[in-house]
């Protein structure tokens, strides 16, 4: 009866050093990932429809040269040093050594113009956006409480030595079933593996022979004059329509302003980093590079429509666009 206290004691006390050591490789992986990528969430609605208020966001760490204009970053608030924004890159240049961006919220009521405190400084940069998962914010935003921390992670250690303790207990009874109904297993599996693939192909196919209907269409458009940073910008708002097959969905937009003579004034790009599927409406701006901003002026769009395969490019010419000031 001792010897079966003793192993038993043993037994635990290997458990809880294989829990601590597991805990270790998961810090030591998160660590190592958290040198390359940040994990945030939004708490705002400045990007909605694209971003919404409560998800979680993957940010990668870059450096100012690999941002491009349309990639969605987050920086630090130039004049409110303890507030980290999330917008659109619509404007960047090269000045005195450093990058400088120009940025955006997507939301159509509520960000029209370019935000107020003008060219960022990359200094200021902290991650790109790279993907999103909705409505997890609201979950990290509750465990930033000290003690709501404290209490998961007991209870996640004590769920572990329990689940080891139970496992080793056990072990011989499932030695013996495993082998018992290992051909019913496997039948089982085989089974299950046929059922995925015919509904898999199920899939592709109405993928593929499914017309996805992809539109976009200009709602509204303001002609603006930034003082503060002597830009002069049209703001664009768009109604996105995405109504494909689940494997389908418009992922970005090139919009190119040109003037009567076909001559390039202004470029402009809206990304999105997942798959949707209805109407998004959205505001966008465009540099107007220019010294006489003509009086109409001609919008071409493209849209990149991702599938199972590839990405289709869909073109829209010669949209009339007549600007008006604000």
């Amino acid at each position: 009866m001792q010897s079966q206290k003793n192993g038993r004691r043993r037994a635990i006390i290997q458990d809880i050093v294989a829990v601590i050591m597991i805990m270790g490789i998961i810090f030591t992986v998160i660590l190592s990932i958290k040198l390359r990528v940040q994990i945030a969430y939004i708490a705002s609605g400045s990007m909605e429809p694209t971003y919404y208020k409560g998800d979680l966001i993957i940010l990668e760490k870059v450096n100012a040269a690999q941002v491009k204009i349309g990639d969605v970053i987050v920086f630090l608030h130039p004049i409110t040093k303890n507030i980290y924004i999330l917008h659109r890159v619509v404007a960047k240049k090269f000045e005195n050594g450093k990058y400088y961006f120009l940025t955006k919220g997507d939301n159509p009521d509520r960000n029209i113009a370019i935000d107020s405190w003008g060219w960022v400084s990359e200094d200021n940069l902290y991650g790109r956006l790279v993907q999103r998962i909705p409505c997890m914010g609201y979950l990290i935003e509750i465990t930033q409480n000290p003690v709501i921390k404290v209490l998961l992670f007991l209870v996640i250690l004590t769920t572990l030595i329990l689940s080891f303790v139970s496992q080793r207990e056990i072990k011989e009874i499932r030695r013996i079933k495993e082998f018992n109904y290992l051909p019913r297993k496997l039948g089982s599996l085989s089974s299950l593996m046929i059922f995925i693939i015919i509904i898999g192909s199920l899939f592709i196919s109405l993928a593929i022979i499914t017309p996805g209907e992809f539109n976009v269409h200009l709602q509204e458009s303001y002609l603006i004059h930034d003082t503060n940073t002597n830009i002069t910008y049209l703001s664009i708002c768009l109604s996105i329509k995405s109504e494909g097959f689940f494997f389908e969905s418009i992922r970005k937009i090139i919009l190119i302003a040109r003037d009567p003579s076909n001559e390039t004034l202004g470029e402009a790009v809206w990304s999105i980093s997942y798959n949707f599927h209805g109407v998004k409406k959205v505001s966008i701006a465009l540099l107007l590079n220019a010294s006489i901003i003509p009086q109409s002026v001609l919008l071409d769009i493209k849209i990149f429509i991702k599938s199972i395969t590839k990405v289709r490019i869909k073109e829209l010419y010669d949209v009339p666009l007549s600007p008006r000031e604000e």
